[in-house]
């Protein structure tokens, strides 16, 4: 599979009936996004996890920073996007949502953290997140 590193500003689009929160705290999952002027429905979400980080301030809490998703759209496409839970500074405050890779379901040379099994292991072998179950 040719994972595709994208790195682009997604909009939600939260204003569907298939919009849902997939847990408790957890930011709501659009049912659309809006991605290069083109609608791609959510048909599944694949698996979530949590990336934590320490405090800026140098206390010694960990904070909570983003949602990572892996999910099915249209078109065959699974993307691995997140949700930033602060708004960067001097940007929007709406600009959460970023499509990070693109998987388009074709074998190919150079696809970036694919492993051996054809599993998405970033998020779960960096330090400081937090994998949670496969939501099927």
């Amino acid at each position: 599979m040719t994972r595709r590193f994208i790195g682009e500003q997604l909009r939600p689009l939260l204003d569907r009936a298939e919009s849902r929160q997939l847990e408790p705290g957890a930011p709501v999952m659009p049912g659309a996004f809006e991605w290069r002027g083109q609608e791609y429905p959510v048909l599944e979400t694949l698996h979530s996890w949590k990336e934590l980080s320490p405090c800026k301030q140098g206390a010694a809490e960990r904070y909570l920073r983003k949602h990572w998703y892996r999910i099915k759209t249209a078109g065959d496409l699974e993307w691995t996007l997140y949700f930033l839970r602060q708004a960067q500074s001097g940007r929007r405050v709406d600009a959460r949502w970023y499509l990070y890779t693109l998987d388009d379901g074709t074998p190919g040379e150079g696809a970036i953290g694919e492993d051996t099994r054809g599993e998405d292991t970033r998020g779960e072998e960096q330090a400081g997140t937090i994998a949670t179950r496969p939501n099927r």
